[in-house]
Formats: C-alpha cells, structure tokens, sequence
C-alpha cells in the first residue's frame, strides 16, 4: 500500500514513512499464553502476532496522520506512507514493486523512516534510567547457501558407505558448528560506546 499527503511546499522533497503489515507465521496454537491472532489486551500489554514487529508503527502513523487531517493540518513537505505485506517473506512482492513504482515517479526523499525499534528501557538496557530511542542506521546482514552433493546410484539393498545423504547432512552440520563470528563495529559500536 502506497499512500501520499500533499504537503504546502511542492519545492521541498517529501519524506517517506515505511512499515509492514505481515507477521511472522505461528504454529502450534497451545503453546502460546493467548491466542497468537486475537489481539488479547491483558494488563499494560497487548499480545498478539505483530503487535511490536510492525502493527504498533504502522497504526501510530495512521492514528497520527487521521488526527491531525482533522485538525486541518498539512504538513510543509508531502508525505509518503508504505506499507508492504510480506516484509517477513523478502519483499519481493511488497516493498520491491513498492520501491519499482517510486523510482518510476522519479521520487527522491529528504528522508526514509522505516520500522525502526521501540523505545528501549532496563531491563532490555541494563542501568538506563531514562527512556532511549535508537536511530537505524544499518542493517543486519544475510546468506543463502546452496550445497549440492554428486553421489552414485545403486539399488537399496546395498547402499554406499557414505550417502548422498551423509554427505549433505555433515556439511550442514558443519556450517551450523562453524558460524561466522560477531562483530560489534560500525554504527551500532558508536550508539553504545563512548569513543570507538
């Protein structure tokens, strides 16, 4: 979903504001406290699939936008607001034709605001006393593998020593033993350290 909210100074670049409206798929129904798709408010908390990773960001801007649209607001810049549905899944048929149609329009941003993190306290950083806002300003890295085994064909009935199988099997193990080692450098060393 791509939504825009004309702003009073067309020089200006907008700014665009992003999130996701999928969820993380859960399975297994009894091992959750609630229900995981009922949006259960119990005490200070609602639980539910989404609710941190991303629904509370997307509503936020929604309720925010609505309120001061009433209010007779409009902004200096124009706004943009996306919203894809399989930002757990990749993106390729969300943020990507989202993303493909912006270029399209030739748009180019003041700035990006995405999903970011929410507020942070103790206990999730020990010793805070004061609420902390985290700025995004990378993001974490992935891989894909793809191992493919050549082995020899045979009857069941007497199968190799050592199978295609086999084979495929200690190679996966062997890369979940030997994971790429951390790094705390860059950006996110900054945030926390006072001097890098």
């Amino acid at each position: 979903m791509l939504y825009s909210w004309e702003g009073r100074n067309p020089s200006l670049k907008p700014g665009l504001f992003c999130g996701h409206i999928d969820v993380v798929p859960a399975e297994e129904d009894h091992l959750w406290t609630f229900p995981p798709f009922q949006g259960v408010v119990a005490g200070s908390r609602i639980w539910g699939r989404g609710a941190m990773d991303d629904k509370y960001n997307v509503l936020a801007l929604l309720e925010a936008s609505e309120i001061l649209m009433k209010k007779g607001y409009q902004p200096e810049r124009s706004l943009y607001f996306a919203f894809g549905h399989d930002e757990e899944v990749s993106g390729y048929r969300g943020a990507r034709h989202i993303g493909e149609l912006l270029e399209k329009r030739q748009l180019e941003f003041e700035f990006l605001l995405d999903e970011g993190t929410p507020l942070l306290t103790d206990p999730l950083l020990p010793g805070l006393n004061l609420p902390v806002a985290l700025v995004g300003l990378s993001e974490k890295g992935w891989a894909t593998l793809a191992l493919k085994v050549n082995g020899t064909g045979g009857h069941s009935s007497a199968p190799p020593d050592h199978t295609a199988i086999g084979i495929l099997s200690q190679a996966i193990v062997a890369v979940e033993r030997n994971p790429l080692p951390p790094k705390f450098d860059g950006p996110a060393r900054l945030m926390v350290c006072a001097t890098p």
